[in-house]
């Protein structure tokens, strides 16, 4: 397994309780990894896709905790170049669970009348100040890459939203971390490579023991 997914595996069982940050740690898993979809007619519909079914089923939890439902989930399997699971967890805005897309800025209106919002005030959609490690823990469950410490140091988040992109790595300079902004192929990619400040986030992100096996290799 590697240090990538088990450091996921350990971000799934992190509780938490305050209702601003689940929508925080929600929000940031799909400016990481979600994907909206044309139904046409004006309807659209978000995707939130993993390859870890524990992810899933924290997404799934959390909407639960925070609305009273599940939503849709499904399982994709492709074979080429190599066989890959995907479990994709769906809703539309006009689901109860849709209600999340106008609380975290991502459609304007309401359920029966709405906009897609293509400039987002993070700031404002966000509360970085309380739910800052919620908002890490999101964006790494959807798009954190961390290399194995035996062979070097450094953490990725592989991004396709730009502004999303530019928010994380901003916040970040804020707390005095070494991040960095890059393009990659079709990506943006924030990177750390300092190694104290890969284990402040990993550490503000949930992943305590991650963070001491990197500790002990070190050593």
């Amino acid at each position: 397994m590697s240090f990538s997914t088990s450091t996921k595996l350990e971000l799934t069982k992190v509780h938490s309780t305050k209702r601003c940050c689940r929508i925080a740690e929600l929000a940031a898993l799909i400016f990481s990894c979600g994907t909206i979809s044309i139904l046409g007619r004006g309807q659209i519909k978000v995707s939130i896709a993993t390859e870890h079914e524990q992810i899933a089923a924290r997404i799934t939890g959390i909407i639960k905790a925070l609305y009273g439902i599940l939503p849709v989930l499904k399982r994709s399997e492709r074979t080429q170049p190599k066989r890959v699971t995907t479990f994709i967890v769906e809703f539309e805005p006009a689901s109860k669970e849709g209600q999340l897309l106008f609380e975290i800025g991502l459609l304007n209106g309401s359920p029966e009348g709405y906009s897609l919002n293509t400039e987002i005030d993070y700031d404002v959609s966000l509360d970085w100040k309380c739910c800052k490690e919620a908002i890490i823990r999101g964006a790494f469950l959807g798009s954190g890459i961390l290399s194995d410490p035996s062979k070097g140091y450094q953490l990725e988040f592989v991004l396709n939203n730009q502004s999303f992109a530019q928010y994380l790595c901003s916040k970040f300079i804020e707390l005095e971390l070494k991040a960095k902004l890059a393009e990659r192929k079709e990506n943006q990619i924030v990177y750390i490579k300092n190694i104290e400040d890969i284990l402040e986030i990993l550490i503000m992100a949930g992943a305590h023991s991650t963070t001491l096996e990197i500790e002990n290799i070190r050593e």
